[in-house]
């Protein structure tokens, strides 16, 4: 997703019961080679090149496939199969894991509610809360649900959002692109690749390095950004070393709730945070 969880309502784990603060692990034996990854709120779920999804942390399940997109909620995760099919496994929080029939163009989870596009039709199913899982009648390009409300890009790239948004400043004027939801916040590329970020919350106002990226993504209360040479730069939150990003170069990066995990050109998976142990063989 670019994904953005939660654990509103929840304490914060001790730092010290998983890794400490800054520590980074990698995922994937020699033979394993992943071409996704994404960040849930306990674990990380990714696909490989044979389009089995490979989960670790978290309680998901592995799931053989073949799929060619993943996306992981809270604790729930959803894939597109080849013939654009969608099909979620883990928690059903309230329908989560019950997507409509139909072909889909791209899935996308975050906490207990799954969103998907049927060409420029956006569906949601799970969690209502804030009535964020009624998608307004107008044609989108993007659509990315949060843990408090959803938003989407039309295809003009005018950003749109809905649930609980009344207190919080509505998005920037568009072009805009590469949509990713967090908790309260949200952020998106302009025309000239800087990040624009909206919404409530500290999130909101911590301002973004001012440099071109490629992708953002939002976590809970972090937001991480891959820049053209493939290093991650990330802003927020930091207090189990999730927006402390390793050196190195990336294709994709992707920030969970208190981890965020990254991917190497050689299909590695690379963590930092909380909840970076274990690996993907073998399931749970």
């Amino acid at each position: 997703m670019a994904l953005a969880l939660g654990l509103v309502g929840c304490a914060a784990p001790d730092a010290a019961s998983d890794r400490r603060r800054g520590d980074a692990g990698d995922a994937g034996d020699d033979a394993q080679r992943f071409v996704q990854v994404r960040a849930g709120g306990a674990g990380t779920c990714a696909l490989d090149d044979t389009g089995a999804v490979g989960c670790w942390a978290g309680g998901l399940a592995s799931r053989p496939g073949p799929y060619v997109e993943i996306d992981v909620g809270y604790r729930h995760a959803c894939a597109r199969t080849p013939d654009a099919r969608v099909e979620c496994w883990g928690e059903d929080e309230e329908g989560s894991t019950v997507p409509p029939a139909g072909t889909f163009d791209r899935v996308r989870a975050a906490h207990d509610l799954s969103c998907a596009l049927e060409g420029t039709r956006g569906r949601c199913w799970g969690s209502n809360r804030w009535e964020r899982a009624d998608v307004p009648d107008v044609a989108l390009a993007e659509l990315e649900p949060g843990w408090g409300h959803t938003c989407g890009i039309e295809p003009g790239g005018a950003a749109r959002c809905w649930g609980n948004v009344e207190a919080a400043p509505p998005p920037p004027a568009g072009p805009l692109r590469g949509l990713t939801v967090g908790d309260s916040h949200a952020c998106a590329l302009d025309a000239a690749g800087l990040a624009r970020c909206w919404g409530s919350g500290p999130q909101a106002s911590s301002p973004p390095p001012p440099v071109p990226f490629s992708s953002v993504t939002a976590g809970a209360l972090h937001t991480c950004g891959l820049t053209g040479d493939g290093t991650v730069s990330c802003w927020g939150e930091d207090t189990f070393g999730q927006s402390t990003p390793p050196s190195g170069r990336f294709v994709s990066v992707d920030a969970g709730t208190y981890h965020t995990v990254a991917l190497t050109a050689e299909g590695r998976v690379v963590s930092f945070g909380l909840f970076t142990e274990g690996r993907p063989a073998g399931g749970e």
